[in-house]
């Protein structure tokens, strides 16, 4: 009996140990964790590509239609535009980076003829000095020459001009005449300018807008053509 009894034991100490081979090593357990890294960092990294994207796409919108709705509200200006004590409507005929002009648009009271229209005298200004290139409005309430009452950052970003080429790609802003024998001409490299200040019958508006800093395939190209409805066009 005792010899049987010895026999099972050296039998059961045969046996393999199941308990010995369950979980896992050291070395599964660090494979593991390391490959969790990885995919959780590239969970996070795309989250924070997308965020970004979309936060620069919504960004791009709004300076879009910032821009619309400026270039909107300086064709209405330039349309009431109206000469005064001398002074023709648009006076700014030597350059296309800015345009000046007199006007009695958006001034409470303006809409009937009594009172007196408040004139005031505006200045859209084309600045690529900085770097940035961006488009300021000036303001004079008294309807007269500066100084200028407020500076206004109206449209930023704009890509008119071509810094690495040192030119315009387009110029902002276009004066149109009328001849004698009344064809519309506009200034370009034959005709650098009006022949007077008061002939001004048109203004073109063409601003180039790159919220991308370049990485659009292309500026959003904005472009107006405005007629002086105060200035006899014959």
């Amino acid at each position: 009996m005792h010899e049987r009894l010895s026999h099972l034991e050296r039998h059961w100490w045969r046996q393999p140990r199941l308990d010995r081979e369950s979980g896992i090593t050291l070395i599964e357990l660090l494979v593991a964790m390391v490959i969790g890294s990885i995919v959780s960092g590239l969970l996070v990294l795309g989250w924070i590509s997308l965020s970004q994207a979309y936060s620069h796409t919504t960004s791009s919108s709004e300076s879009r239609d910032d821009a619309r709705q400026a270039v909107a509200r300086l064709s209405r200006e330039i349309r009431d535009a109206e000469a005064t004590g001398g002074v023709s409507a648009v006076t700014s005929n030597s350059t296309s980076t800015l345009i000046e002009f007199t006007t009695t648009f958006n001034i409470e009271g303006n809409t009937g003829p009594s009172p007196t229209p408040v004139l005031t005298r505006y200045e859209y200004r084309v600045d690529a000095a900085t770097g940035e290139q961006t488009l300021h409005r000036l303001r004079n309430f008294s309807g007269t020459a500066p100084p200028w009452e407020r500076d206004d950052l109206v449209i930023s970003h704009l890509a008119n001009w071509d810094a690495r080429t040192s030119t315009w790609r387009v110029e902002p802003f276009q004066y149109g005449w009328m001849d004698t024998d009344r064809i519309i001409h506009f200034t370009s490299p034959l005709h650098p300018t009006p022949p007077t200040p008061a002939s001004i019958k048109m203004v073109r508006i063409h601003l180039l807008v790159d919220q991308n800093d370049g990485r659009a395939p292309a500026a959003m190209d904005l472009q107006a053509t405005v007629q002086l409805r105060n200035q006899p066009q014959y």
